[in-house]
């Protein structure tokens, strides 16, 4: 992982616990996970962090209907024609026609940010 393929707010794990990035420093390739500001003492060096891999559990807990097909996640009620789909055997996120291959929790929390949807993720 690099720290361009962060922002802040992103979950990842750190010594197999899940994190949230609070801030990033590209020039020390590092990240802060501190909620009240810098602690170099919680800065993490980025070569230390993983992914968070997306499964069915967080995207069922995060409000994801499961499908035959994957997931659905209704963005405005129950309307089918303005849902985002998350298709499993494929690692697929889908908005209307353009998809997107997204294997992990940081690239939904950027895909969600991008629509402009205002989506707090659990795990």
């Amino acid at each position: 992982m690099k720290t361009n393929e962060l922002m802040i707010g992103d979950w990842v794990l750190y010594k197999g616990e899940p994190t949230i990035v609070y801030e990033i420093d590209d020039y020390y390739q590092r990240i802060n996970t501190e909620p009240d500001g810098y602690d170099s003492i919680k800065c993490i060096e980025i070569s230390e962090i993983e992914s968070i891999p997306l499964t069915h559990d967080i995207l069922e807990k995060n409000g994801w209907e499961e499908r035959p097909t994957g997931h659905v996640f209704y963005t405005d009620g129950k309307r089918y024609d303005n849902s985002l789909w998350y298709i499993f055997g494929f690692n697929t996120f889908v908005v209307n026609t353009a998809e997107f291959q997204i294997k992990y929790v940081h690239e939904l929390q950027h895909i969600l940010k991008l629509l402009n949807i205002d989506k707090e993720i659990e795990l």
